[in-house]
């Protein structure tokens, strides 16, 4: 990973921003393809990572939800991008600079909807929602019917149930219905208009 120092004085600096390209730009800009990373050197720009195909064999749908976190093996800590795809199957995508894919479930009635809550990954489907945890745990499972009791259509539409953590709790929507989980119990934090269907959660 490279480190750069940009200087704005010269055909090498970054005076114009990015281009979408090597063979596109003005002088003194940047090749987009690789990104800029902010967070790893506090105080430079670094060049991000390279593009890295990680479909093929294993990723055989489109995947749909994606989050970030914190893993541990038993052995060492990593990072860990968790996919959740259109055909149910539940993604692991560990180690930023060499990708590797494994399956770690294929879930039925499957829906978007994909969080991370205290240890576990939060999943959606037609009628519940599952977890896989502990993350920090040297063997995750899975449990589909951890959070049951959701509806599965509204005036002949299938439900998403949109999933977001906010303080102590994982926020679910459920057709017009808000509902949370602490981890132990669960129970309804709002109610809305029989005709509304929450499709997206966010704090403000």
């Amino acid at each position: 990973m490279a480190s750069h120092r940009f200087s704005y004085a010269s055909d090498l600096g970054w005076a114009y921003g990015e281009a979408p390209s090597e063979l596109a730009g003005s002088v003194s800009t940047y090749e987009s393809g690789a990104g800029i990373d902010i967070f790893r050197y506090p105080g430079e720009l670094a060049a991000g990572f390279s593009d890295t195909e990680i479909g093929g064999a294993t990723v055989t749908d489109n995947i749909q939800d994606l989050v970030i976190a914190s893993i541990w093996n038993g052995t060492a800590m990593s990072r860990a991008a968790f996919g959740y795809g259109s055909g149910g199957r539940f993604y692991q995508i560990v180690d930023e600079t060499t990708p590797t894919v494994s399956l770690i479930a294929t879930v039925t009635n499957n829906r978007v909807g994909l969080e991370v809550f205290k240890d576990y990954i939060w999943y959606a489907q037609s009628t519940q929602i599952g977890r896989y945890g502990p993350i920090n745990a040297a063997s995750p499972t899975s449990t589909d019917a951890y959070w049951t009791g959701f509806t599965s259509t509204f005036k002949g539409q299938n439900l998403t149930h949109p999933l977001h953590e906010w303080r102590g709790k994982i926020y679910a929507g459920d057709a017009n219905l808000l509902k949370y989980h602490d981890g132990t119990a669960s129970a309804t934090q709002m109610t809305l208009d029989a005709d509304y269907v929450i499709t997206a959660i966010n704090d403000n």
